[in-house]
This record gives structure tokens, sequence and C-alpha cells, in this order.
């Protein structure tokens, strides 16, 4: 039988709009590629998501991931789904340190990826929702 037809993503809104709701940051560097995180304000368990560069061709080492999974990909997108149980956030006030609850991030490492590749910016990443699950629509 064919191959089901490739679900609808389109650039994530709301609670999910990149550098709003959502902040990707490169925490190091490899001699082909980077480490890095995915900080969400809100933590959807199950939300599917793509990841693109402009169309460069990166790759990511999916026994890396944590907090996530990798659903599909392809040589210029990766796609990731949300665990149940992310990368607690923390934050700080007069009291001291804190989890912000209902927060959280997943980690990984790209190789090869773009060298050019910025946390934001023209050489940021593009984040799409799954439009068919009704990801990243909100308000």
């Amino acid at each position: 039988s064919p191959p089901p037809p490739p679900q609808p993503f389109a650039p994530c809104r709301g609670e999910f709009e990149l550098h709003r709701a959502v902040r990707f940051e490169i925490t190091g560097y490899t001699q082909r590629g980077w480490h890095a995180a995915m900080h969400f304000n809100r933590w959807v368990p199950g939300m599917a998501f793509r990841l693109d560069f402009g169309g460069q061709e990166w790759s990511v080492d999916r026994a890396s991931v944590k907090s996530a999974h990798i659903s599909t990909s392809s040589p210029t997108w990766t796609e990731f789904i949300l665990d149940p149980h992310p990368i607690s956030e923390h934050g700080h006030d007069q009291f001291g340190d804190f989890v912000v609850r209902g927060s959280g991030a997943f980690t990984f490492l790209a190789e090869p990826a773009p060298a050019s590749a910025q946390s934001e910016g023209p050489h940021g990443p593009r984040l799409t929702c799954d439009v068919a699950n009704g990801g990243g629509l909100g308000a």
C-alpha cells in the first residue's frame, strides 16, 4: 500500500511560537555539529513538531535525544515528539531556585549540522507544528 500522505505542518503559533513561548538554544559545539536544547513555556506530551534550518542538511543523533523522540526525519528537517517527562526548567527569585511548573525542555546532539546555525536570527531554526492535530495553532 502507498505511504500515508504527509501531514500538513505550518509555522507554530500561540503557546508554541518560536522565540515567544519556545526557545532554541545551542549549548555547545562539537567538531561536526552542536548540542542544543529546546525550552517550552508549556510542555505538552505527544506534541509533534519539525525543526529545520532553512533547507540546510543536518542530522540528529537519535541516541542523544532526552525527553523527546524522533518520529521521522529528512535530510533537512527532524520531527520530534515530546515525551511525558521533560527536563525540568528552573527559575530564581528572592527565595531561591524553583521548578517552573508546566514548562520543560529536551536536549539533543546534531551531527553533522550547519556551522552557521544560531539560536535565533536569520540563521536560527524554523519550527513547524502538526496542524492536523491542532498543534501550535492556539491563541
